[in-house]
């Protein structure tokens, strides 16, 4: 699922970010286009205030665009400082359902236009 979103979306990365209900959020799963670096295991227990505008939005809209990280660079500069360091430039965020329960975040993160 992550590689036919990621291709069709053409993504460099995408990931799935589950709860894990201790306030942090892990990088469970990930798909990387070839020639990409996987970096699933630097993005664990991340915190979840670090989402707290984001899952916000999602909650309102169901989805999340972001066209250029610079421009949240000022009032989210925890996700951009990550990003950042991952040469992200683009990022489409939503909540994903398991059996009902709406648990997971998924990223789909291109790295340019």
């Amino acid at each position: 699922v992550l590689e036919y979103m990621g291709t069709a979306l053409h993504a460099d990365r995408a990931y799935i970010f589950e709860d894990m209900h201790d306030d942090t959020f892990d990088n469970t799963y990930e798909w990387c286009k070839p020639g990409k670096t996987h970096v699933r295991k630097m993005m664990q227990r991340l915190p979840l205030s670090t989402f707290d505008d984001w899952m916000d939005l999602i909650r309102d809209q169901e989805y999340l665009c972001v066209e250029d990280m610079e421009r949240i660079r000022q009032h989210e500069p925890d996700v951009y400082r990550l990003f950042h360091a991952l040469e992200v430039h683009t990022a489409i965020a939503a909540r994903l359902a398991f059996h009902g329960k709406k648990k997971w975040l998924l990223k789909i993160l291109m790295e340019r236009l």
